[in-house]
This record gives structure tokens, C-alpha cells and sequence, in this order.
């Protein structure tokens, strides 16, 4: 039961990180298949907040960072994990972690470095500013105050709607 519950609290966490990745991705000039590098993100908190700042949340709650949905995910799981005894899965969890961080932890930097001097790229369109942002306040306002996901979890797994 509480492995249902710590999937249903960590798959909104990934599925509002993977929505900011690819609607800013094509933005930014990327295909989701192709690997984002350091360049096109530089400065990019500073020069287009409604962008850089959700990528930042974004790629944090992938990491499982505190504060966001991500690490209240991640830490159920490991949670659950551990209860049921998959010591090895816990530390598997913690090392693809690790990993990730290793991916990431640059990129997010990126985002909060000085820019290179060139053309002003354009402004984004409204309307994904504010998927951006509304995808961003999730991740985190769910990451501080989890307890309504979870207890919709926990209702959808008491009703029996997930049984196997």
C-alpha cells in the first residue's frame, strides 16, 4: 500500500519536471532527444526569468532536491523501499541519484551564470511563461505542503482502485 502511495506522490513530480523540460527545450532549440548541453542555458535565469527559473525548479526536482515534489517523491519511495526490506533497491535509488546530480548540477549552474554578449533571443510567448510557472509553483508548493497529494493517494489506494 504505501509503495502505491509514494508512486502516486512521485510520478506528479516527475510528469510537471518532464512537462517544463519539453516546453522549454523546443524554445531553447532543442529536440527532446537531443542531449542538452551547458551554452544555450548560460545567463538564461537572468535574461528570461519565466524560463530559466522553472528549468532551475525543474531540474532540481528531478535531482530530488528539498523543497520540491521531487524529494518528497524520492524519499517515500526510498521510504516504502526500505520497509519492505529492498535494502538494494534503496541504495541503487541513491546512486542513479548521485548520477543524475552529476548530469544536472551543471546545467542548473548554467542557468545562474553570466550569459554570453550576443543577439537578444526573443521574448517567449505568454502562454509559456505561464505553463512554466504554473508547472514550477507545483513542484514546489506540492514539495513544501505535500499532504494533499498524499492524502488523495491514500484515498485512491484505500478505495482499491490500484489493486493487483
Amino acid at each position: 500500500e504505501q509503495g502505491l502511495v509514494a508512486l502516486f506522490t512521485a510520478l506528479p513530480a516527475y510528469g510537471l519536471a518532464r512537462t517544463i523540460l519539453s516546453l522549454s527545450l523546443p524554445w531553447l532549440g532543442h529536440s527532446a532527444s537531443e542531449r542538452l548541453s551547458v551554452e544555450p542555458l548560460k545567463g538564461l535565469v537572468r535574461d528570461h526569468p519565466w524560463v530559466g527559473r522553472p528549468l532551475a525548479v525543474a531540474m532540481l526536482a528531478l535531482v530530488g532536491a528539498p523543497g520540491t515534489l521531487g524529494f518528497i517523491g524520492r524519499a517515500r519511495i526510498l521510504w516504502a523501499a526500505q520497509v519492505n526490506g529492498s535494502l538494494g533497491l534503496v541504495i541503487v535509488a541513491l546512486l542513479a541519484s548521485g548520477l543524475l546530480s552529476y548530469y544536472y548540477l551543471p546545467l542548473i549552474w548554467a542557468l545562474f551564470q553570466k550569459g554570453a554578449k550576443g543577439p537578444a533571443s526573443p521574448t517567449p510567448p505568454w502562454s509559456l511563461r505561464l505553463a512554466l510557472a504554473l508547472a514550477a509553483l507545483g513542484l514546489v508548493i506540492l514539495g513544501l505542503y505535500p499532504q494533499p497529494l498524499i492524502g488523495l493517494a491514500l484515498r485512491v489506494v484505500e478505495m482499491g482502485v490500484m489493486t493487483f
